[in-house]
């Protein structure tokens, strides 16, 4: 048993080591290249003006959604007719016939979903990095003593800066998958009420919306991989030696 004990604990030890130097070099490799990266995607082709026009192109709606001015009277008494249709034949029936009131159908904003499927890894790369980075300031926390305290309280700010920055970039992903919930919820009532325009013109106006808020999140992924690295190699120093080990007596 001890010596089973002995060698799961030289694993950890050279796990340790080997972690505590991949870590360092995540921050002073990874970090600005992302920096840079996500500066060039901010003034690419991804986020011009010509993509927004096809985003607001990709608002469509199928021709028989009767946007035409004097087809929703057509429309509705369709809809009335397959009300009818279904009380009539309840009782011939004990299933539940398929919906057959389709007054229309709405497609995913292709472009959006374009963006989207860019911006998302860049997201849950930030995330792993912050990750990584949390752990090796854990790992670099020495033993709990009196005194002598200040660099692990300059550790605990670091760790305590890139908690936050985790949190942050999780709410972000949680955003890409909240769209999709509350587009659809407008497009069902752009079907539901074909003769609203109210509707349709929310519809259009949530995908410009995103299109913007997919931009912000970018800028926001580059601000936190800039905030985290400058904080980090400005305190680098006392992140990695937090106590000095020749400290001079006070008599």
């Amino acid at each position: 048993m001890g010596e089973d004990l002995k060698i799961h604990d030289q694993k950890v030890i050279e796990f340790r080591a080997q972690y505590l130097v991949a870590a360092e070099e995540t921050l002073r490799t990874e970090f600005p290249l992302k920096v840079v990266e996500l500066t060039e995607m901010l003034s690419s082709e991804l986020f011009s003006e010509a993509t927004l026009n096809r985003v607001k192109l990709g608002t469509t709606f199928s021709p028989t959604c009767c946007q035409e001015d004097g087809k929703d009277g057509h429309c509705v008494e369709a809809r009335v007719r397959t009300k009818k249709r279904k009380v009539e034949d309840s009782d011939n029936s004990n299933e539940s016939d398929p919906p057959t009131d389709n007054c229309g159908v709405i497609q995913t904003n292709s472009e959006l979903q374009r963006i989207s499927s860019i911006v998302k890894p860049h997201i849950l790369s930030l995330i792993l990095h912050l990750n990584t980075l949390k752990l090796w300031i854990e790992l670099l926390i020495p033993r709990i003593e009196d005194g002598n305290n200040f660099g692990v309280s300059v550790q605990e700010e670091a760790l305590s800066e890139i908690s936050r920055s985790e949190t942050e970039a999780s709410s972000l992903l949680d955003s890409l998958s909240r769209y999709y919930l509350s587009r659809g919820k407008i497009a069902s009532k752009c079907i539901k009420y074909p003769g609203l325009q109210d509707y349709r013109i929310a519809l259009g106006e949530m995908d410009e919306k995103k299109f913007y808020s997919l931009k912000i999140v970018v800028s926001e992924l580059r601000n936190l991989y800039t905030t985290i690295y400058d904080i980090l190699l400005k305190n680098l120093e006392k992140i990695k030696t937090p106590r000095n080990s020749n400290t001079s007596s006070m008599y």
